[in-house]
């Protein structure tokens, strides 16, 4: 159906998906004013009097259900020739691309597995069986699990009295292949033995599809598989699953024996009813060794019996038993760890793992309010504890016992505090770039800013004192990211050289002596002897290093494919944990696209398809896009030229070096952008169309951005990183070439400065009032009028200067109007457009037509990569 349409009170906005039951559509209930889900029947089922006549009772039944767990069904209506409902819309990801990801870990297994099965229990309480549980009829919400398709998944194009048998033909719906060839697809993996052999179901064979659910949960493998329909089902009625403790060794041993009991192939000797399985589950999830390995609870339960053999003159057999069992190495093991509830990771590589690996601090933003914070959660038992809100998007560190975890508190506060809790204490005023080292006697090693020394200062506090030096001959940019190696004071850390481009792994010590080249790399990742790990082309490797001699040894080997680093940070996003435990984020590819909205938020349609857009910038004439698009290889982006009429995209920068923001000229000649390549990051010009050589238009000791381009593309506004008054906005002459000149240069914190389209005036995101707002203030000086009054992020002014719109907190697209007169502009009352979670907020365009708004989209509400957690990768040496 198109955008627009209306059904009954519901008018359609954008299409969501389509299944073989038909098609479902974003709506707005318009009494209500409120989203929702409309589920179109497919005409070939609406013409069959038997389904519509089913489709129709069981809608009812279902509207009967009311609970949190449970996606709640609105209406039914029909229009024309379809039929139709209209449900909850339901945001967030399907269990299925959650399990996608790898293992989750038990304790969320639990949470999860605990909600499923209190919404199953609702609804066999009513007399209703789902009959189609799977992975991809679980949505993962902020509020929590919702279960979905109730009822209506055994509808089949075959109809009412085919399903009503309930056999396996009519229950079978297309989800995602098992193989290529001869495959399986969709809900057999979850059927049960009756299901399958045609017999009748009732509630326990939805208790049989919540084990499969929960067993794939636990360890990323189905409980039964096959590479043809026959083994597949084979495999259900006669086999089986894997013992899950050989597959993911932290699975207790209560969420086991509780998952196979609901597999038992006689639904009489199942686990009976949906409430018995919450109540079981919950009673898993409160055992303190919920992700334990069971390699180490086996030693534990047979310590008392080795104790009584030691006592009891054992024989010498007996004791080397026990020798061999005492110094086994404990299991490998892996799993995942994500943010706090409602949260995100501030991005790639904010955490840290604590010493013993049992609690990793994170910082994470609130996806609503927009809040940063600093978090400490513990890996033996999943709880997270927040420790300080509005803290700065910097990696936190730990002293050597745990018992502190250093962070930064706004622009230049180095703080620390319990991991359990309490009041941050000041260490040192100072900012800090990329990552710290606690040493055991009391200093902190770290780095203030990009393009500084390393410096130390005590974790009693003090100030700080530089212990490298940048090398000019080399043109060293950056020295940073240090990880302590054991002894007397040395440590190593990550140089980056301008002159030959290239980074270097380096041995320095905290006496100041000259630092000692180990080897070249993209990022370090940490030493745990003898391992040194590095990052290179995209990968994890890791060499033999001698530490006492600062030697490496023999070949590197590759741990880890595909692992996210940061060329522009020079950082990884891993750490080595002293015990040899592992953590990494996965690069993923990120599905973006500029979308055109119209003002009440429903998609006009898609104007660019590209993974991995950072920012775009349109034209004045709408015909051209420039678009900052990352480059997994070299961990940093490139500007690429859009050509939108012929659809075609010309990468028009090259090199290890990142290129970023670009903005494109009034009459579309010309792109600006910055770029690392020569140190700091500075202002180049380049002509669109490729044609000549870009050249340099302002290049100092600071790091600056693009921000907009003078109608007249005369100046161009930059904003300017400056160590006493953090980002400031300068205006850059372009033609003609002249000096540069500070615009607003205070001691907050400006940012995202756009021209009006008369050039006379300057929207701009500041942090005066003590949080990010909006902005406006002639540009030839005066009093700023502030716009916002929720958060203020980037901003757009309309084709004729008389509205502003911005991106506030929660991705809320805000409206007002603005009067351009006289020295201070009249704001009129903010109003909401709409909420779009899935946009960037780097982006925002208004087209000359004023109804069509242009945004980056994400495939996903954010791009929280989450942390895998490893001891296994040895085994890969």
């Amino acid at each position: 159906m198109n955008p627009g349409t209306i059904l009954g009170p519901y008018r359609v906005d954008s299409l969501i998906g389509a299944g073989g039951m038909g098609e479902v559509y974003l709506g707005t209930d318009t009494r209500l004013d409120r989203q929702v889900a409309i589920k179109i029947l497919a005409s070939g089922l609406a013409n069959n009097a038997a389904v519509r006549e089913r489709f129709e009772r069981e809608a009812k039944t279902i509207s009967s259900l009311n609970h949190p767990n449970i996606c709640t069904l609105f209406d039914l209506g029909r229009h024309g020739e379809s039929d139709y409902l209209v449900m909850e819309y339901v945001q967030g990801e399907t269990l299925l691309d959650r399990i996608a990801r790898g293992p989750i870990p038990p304790i969320q297994v639990v949470r999860i597995g605990v909600e499923i099965a209190r919404a199953l229990d609702a609804a066999h309480r009513q007399g209703i069986i789902h009959r189609d549980l799977k992975p991809g009829n679980v949505m993962l919400t902020r509020s929590g699990v919702k279960l979905l398709d109730f009822g209506l998944a055994k509808l089949s194009a075959r109809g009412a009295e085919e399903s009503e048998r309930g056999t396996a033909a009519s229950m079978l719906t297309e989800q995602k292949p098992l193989t290529e060839e001869g495959s399986i697809l969709g809900t057999f993996q979850y059927m049960s033995p009756e299901q399958v052999e045609g017999r009748p179901a009732d509630a326990r064979s939805d208790i049989f599809a919540l084990g499969a659910v929960l067993y794939e949960m636990a360890t990323g493998k189905r409980a039964f598989q096959g590479t043809s329909r026959a083994s597949l089902i084979a495999a259900i009625l006669d086999r089986e699953p894997p013992p899950m403790s050989e597959i993911q060794p932290l699975t207790p041993p209560g969420m086991e024996r509780l998952i196979r009991a609901c597999l038992a192939k006689d639904p009489d000797e199942r686990l009976q009813t949906a409430h018995d399985a919450a109540l079981q589950l919950g009673w898993v999830g409160e055992t303190s060794s919920v992700i334990e390995p069971q390699g180490l609870r086996r030693r534990k339960k047979i310590a008392p019996w080795i104790v009584a053999a030691l006592f009891g003159a054992a024989t010498l057999a007996t004791s080397a038993m026990w020798w061999r069992e005492r110094t086994a190495p404990p299991p490998p093991y892996s799993f995942s760890i994500n943010a706090p509830a409602d949260h995100s990771l501030v991005g790639a590589g904010f955490y840290c793992p604590s010493p013993d690996g049992r609690t990793v601090a994170l910082v994470a933003v609130h996806r609503e309010s927009g809040v940063v914070s600093l978090w400490a959660q513990r890996l033996d038992d999943g709880s997270v504890r927040k420790l300080a809100d509005k803290v700065s998007a910097v990696v936190p560190f730990w002293s050597p016992d745990g018992d502190w975890i250093g962070f930064v508190l706004g622009p230049d506060r180095m703080m620390r505090v319990r991991p359990g809790g309490g009041q941050p204490e000041l260490i040192t005023r100072s900012p800090m770039n990329g990552r710290a080292a606690w040493s055991e006697d009391g200093t902190i090693i770290f780095t203030r800013n990009f393009g500084a020394p390393i410096s130390v200062v005590s974790a009693a506090g003090g100030d700080a004192t530089p212990v490298t030096r940048l090398d000019p001959e080399k043109r060293e940019s950056y020295h940073g990211d240090p990880r302590l190696l054991p002894g007397d004071g040395r440590f190593l850390f990550i140089s980056r050289s301008v002159a030959d481009n290239r980074n270097e792994i380096r041995a320095g010590s905290l006496d100041g002596s000259a630092p000692v080249t180990i080897m070249s790399a993209d990022a370090l990742v940490g030493y745990s002897d003898p391992w040194l790990l590095f990052v290179r082309d995209g990968g994890i490797y890791a060499q033999r290093f001698d530490a006492g001699k600062l030697r490496l040894e023999g070949e590197p080997a590759r741990v880890v494919d595909n692992a996210m680093f940061s060329g522009t940070d020079v950082t990884a996003s891993a750490y080595l944990s002293r015990d040899g435990a592992l953590t990494w984020q996965a690069f993923r590819d990120e599905p973006t696209e500029l979308v055109a909205f119209g003002r009440n938020g429903a998609t006009v349609g898609s104007v660019w398809k590209q993974n991995n857009i950072g920012n775009a910038a349109l034209s004045s004439d709408e015909q051209t896009l420039a678009v900052g698009q990352w480059d997994r290889t070299k961990g940093a982006p490139d500007v690429s030229i859009v050509d939108l009429q012929r659809g075609i995209a010309t990468r028009l920068t090259s090199g290890l070096a990142a290129f970023t923001r670009p903005q494109i000229s009034p009459d579309g000649s010309l792109v600006a952008f910055n770029s690392d390549r020569d140190g700091m990051f500075d202002i180049y010009l380049q002509a669109t169309d490729g044609s000549t050589k870009d050249r340099l238009l302002w290049k100092d000791e600071a790091d600056k951005t693009p921000s907009s381009w003078s109608p007249d593309g005369r100046v161009l506004a930059v904003i300017r990183s400056s160590p006493k008054t953090r980002n400031d906005i300068w205006m850059v002459p372009v033609d003609p070439p002249g000096k540069s000149e500070p615009w607003l240069e205070t001691e907050h914190n400006e940012v995202l400065a756009v021209i009006s389209p008369d050039g006379n005036w300057v929207a701009y995101v500041s942090s005066q009032s003590g949080e990010s707002e909006l902005y406006v203030r002639r540009r030839a000086g005066g009093r700023a009028v502030r716009v916002s009054t929720s958060g203020g992020g980037r901003a757009a002014w309309s084709h004729n200067g008389s509205e502003l719109l911005w991106i506030a907190s929660g991705k809320r697209i805000m409206s007002a109007a603005v009067v351009l007169t006289g020295d201070e502009p009249r704001i009129g009352t903010p109003q909401e457009l709409f909420t779009e979670p899935r946009i960037s907020t780097n982006n925002l365009t208004i087209t000359r037509d004023g109804r069509i708004l242009l945004v980056v989209r994400g495939a996903h509400a954010d791009m929280d990569l989450p942390i895998e957690y490893s001891t296994a990768w040895t085994s890969k040496l």
